[in-house]
């Protein structure tokens, strides 16, 4: 059943707006130990379709969704902290890619300064100027290159270790401190 809903979900090629909503729906239905075959892909599919979103309101949202799940069902704590992991490692993974790509646009914008300015300086009939024209321009370029690879690259939230099971985690160890 589980590999069946795995298969149509890629023959109909889910949607990235569809995406999350269908492995959350999975990961809600199915109670999947660490041992299971089938957990660390759902797991890891949930992860990055929660991090699909450039819109921060969105993936808050998402996040309260499953740390709901954790208030309604805490038994599965578990899965959760499981799940915790895989959407801290993403995280990092794509702050870190972020960070590369964000570098490439300043090196192409250094290469488009540096031609952008050669034309300009030559329109102005400049050519005395063209060796202080052609390094402003490749440090303009840099950094509207750099800024640019920010703006688009670099994720607009931040996500940190245990956000979806800090509540459940203060109250185990509240219990466990009565217990004593």
């Amino acid at each position: 059943m589980l590999f069946a809903s795995f298969l149509l979900a890629t023959l109909l090629g889910a949607t990235e707006e569809g995406s999350y909503e269908f492995y959350k729906t999975e990961y809600q239905i199915h109670f999947l130990e660490s041992k299971d075959p089938m957990a660390k892909l759902i797991d890891l599919r949930l992860a990055n379709s929660i991090f699909e979103t450039t819109n921060e309101a969105e993936f808050l949202s998402r996040l309260r969704d499953l740390r709901r799940l954790a208030h309604e069902r805490p038994e599965r704590i578990g899965s959760l902290k499981r799940l915790d992991s895989h959407l801290q490692k993403l995280f990092k993974e794509r702050v870190k890619s972020a960070k590369k790509k964000r570098w490439l646009y300043a090196a192409g914008g250094v290469v488009v300064g540096a031609l952008i300015a050669i034309p300009i300086v030559k329109a102005i009939n400049g050519k005395n100027i063209l060796w202080i024209a052609v390094p402003s321009g490749a440090l303009a370029g840099s950094g509207l290159g750099f800024l640019l690879g920010h703006l688009l690259e670099v994720p607009k939230y931040t996500y940190t270790s245990q956000v979806l099971t800090e509540d459940l985690d203060d109250s185990i160890e509240r219990i466990d401190e009565l217990m004593r």
